[in-house]
């Protein structure tokens, strides 16, 4: 990576170092909307008292950066960024798979084809 070899104990060191991995079918959860699946697993607090003690979501700045690294990858079909994953078609639901894996800084992005072999 960038000219020199690395090895990683663990996906989480991969991801750590900027590569991440989108499959054919989407690790998204239906139920939630397109935001709080770009952000899941890296919520995003509000600052101080009501983000580190209570915990509470910045929603506006999850929902604001979501719909920003949409708007950067050319993803201007989507109109709702609030609307669930379960409402989009299949390509949209890939393409919000493929956003919340260039979100992050990535550096590298592996496209993963999963085909099952039938015998």
């Amino acid at each position: 990576m960038k000219g020199e070899r690395i090895n990683f104990r663990s996906p989480t060191e991969a991801r750590a170092a900027g590569i991440e991995t989108v499959y054919q079918n989407p690790a998204l959860s239906p139920a939630l909307s397109i935001a709080d699946n770009m952000f899941l697993g890296r919520e995003l607090r509000k600052p101080g008292f009501l983000g580190t003690v209570l915990r509470q979501l910045d929603r506006k700045k999850i929902e604001q950066l979501s719909r920003d690294k949409l708007t950067e990858l050319g993803l201007m079909t989507i109109q709702n960024i609030s609307q669930s994953v379960e409402t989009l078609s299949g390509g949209q639901r890939q393409s919000i798979a493929v956003a919340r894996a260039a979100a992050f800084g990535s550096q590298v992005i592996i496209m993963m084809n999963q085909q099952r072999r039938w015998e």
